[in-house]
């Protein structure tokens, strides 16, 4: 393998071993052959810090769901600094799927046949709890798989997103790099999922794409910090804004504006939120990042006044939470019944294209957290696998998107293609695709 990779432009290291260093014995040859390749990059005897405290990297977890303020606060061992082998969170699938894979009976409420999807029995991964129960406090206890489902998938979605924001954010000053842990299962699995055994794409996966832009808005959990990423080999002008909404009513209780020159693949603290009176209990952070009249990056953040707080119980898989941010009046927002989408499709060698508007036409409302998918007929499953430009949108009142959907014809099994539109706090609504 060494002999292989040497000549590449892509590895950044080799590591020995994982976990564990390789025996005293195989550790001296395996260097011996390093150097007889003339081997020019880094090397670790291994990764993880708990099984050597010369490693240079960090395995400490968490691989439990533990809150977005984790991965910013930079003190849990997971949080965003130095180098990581793996780190992650749990993240269920989305519902559908779960109706793939678990008899009625055994989807809802939450038992041993769910959890057998976890890990492994008799491990701590044989069960989601630690996940449910930040779910259930944070925005509310479930009262059925779908309930359960459309708050897993925004808990999923700010999860992730915090994840590789914090890291982006860190990066070339705290962060030197990270191992997400982790993409997607061998089979239908309720851990950690970006997109599931279906290829089907949850909240976490489009979490992680809004954090990924090229040029990126972000807000630090930690310390209401809000950062400019610029990933391009290109300097930028910009301008940063940030306004903050009450729930539901959406009225104005904080808004600023500043210019940003966004340094070639750097980031840049641009402003720092103040302490701000009158504020709802659960909050809407709105951050944007313009080039002249272009949007360049949009990015939406639900808060509380009563933050997420970390004990300091902590250990190699998890770190419990001490205080739960209070997100339930997200459950109070007004149902917009507002929405309208139009569709178009082209089809060529096989592959359809179809071209989503969604717009928000009420003039008071927030669309919050949309999930468009194209169907397999009407009332269908999604069809699967698909990749969209992006997905789980908000809308601010007045406001329209574009999305892009592209697929295979044979993925619709002879079926005609759908649009189902739904969110947090809309009805569920389907449209032929002409």
């Amino acid at each position: 393998q060494m002999r292989a990779l040497r000549h590449h432009a892509s590895p950044l290291m080799w590591n020995y071993g994982s976990d564990q260093p390789p025996t005293p014995a195989h550790l001296t040859a395996y260097k011996n052959i390093a150097a007889a390749l003339h081997w020019q990059n880094p090397t670790l005897d291994n990764v993880a810090t708990w099984s050597n405290a010369n490693a240079g990297m960090k395995m400490d977890g968490p691989y439990k769901w533990a809150p977005p303020i984790l991965w910013w606060n930079g003190t849990s061992s997971g949080s965003a600094f130095g180098t990581t082998g793996e780190e992650g969170t749990e993240a269920p699938p989305p519902a559908e799927s779960i109706r793939k894979f678990l008899a009625p009976a055994d989807q809802w409420p939450i038992g041993t046949a769910f959890n057998f999807h976890a890990g492994k029995p008799r491990s701590v991964f044989d069960n989601i709890s630690m996940y449910s129960n930040g779910l259930n406090k944070r925005y509310g206890t479930a009262s059925s798989l779908d309930d359960y489902s459309r708050k897993s998938e925004l808990m999923n979605y700010e999860n992730t997103r915090a994840f590789f924001e914090a890291w982006s954010a860190n990066e070339y000053t705290k962060s030197f790099g990270t191992i997400f842990w982790m993409q997607n299962n061998s089979w239908p699995s309720v851990h950690w999922n970006l997109y599931d055994y279906f290829f089907k794409p949850g909240g976490g996966f489009y979490g992680t794409k809004k954090a990924n832009e090229p040029a990126h808005i972000s807000y630090d959990y930690a310390a209401k910090k809000v950062y400019v990423v610029n990933s391009t080999l290109t300097p930028r002008n910009l301008t940063a804004t940030a306004t903050v909404y009450n729930i539901p009513d959406l009225s104005q209780k904080y808004t600023t504006s500043v210019p940003v020159t966004a340094t070639a693949n750097a980031s840049t603290n641009v402003l720092t939120l103040p302490s701000i009176t009158g504020l709802s209990t659960t909050y809407f952070i709105r951050l944007q990042l313009h080039d002249g009249g272009t949007l360049v990056s949009n990015n939406l953040y639900w808060y509380s006044t009563t933050p997420d707080a970390l004990s300091n119980k902590s250990n190699w898989y998890s770190t419990t939470t001490k205080t739960f941010a209070n997100l339930t009046g997200l459950n109070s927002l007004p149902v917009n019944n507002s929405v309208t989408s139009t569709v178009a499709r082209t089809v060529a060698n096989g592959q359809e294209t179809v071209t989503i508007t969604l717009r928000n036409t009420s003039a008071t409302n927030i669309a919050f957290f949309m999930r468009p998918e194209v169907t397999s007929g009407s009332n269908g499953n999604e069809v699967l696998p698909i990749r969209y430009t992006e997905n789980y949108v908000s809308l601010w009142p007045g406001e329209q998107t574009t999305i892009t959907a592209t697929y295979q014809t044979s993925d619709l099994g002879g079926q005609p293609p759908h649009l189902r539109v739904r969110g947090y706090n809309l009805p569920t609504a389907n449209t032929p695709i002409p």
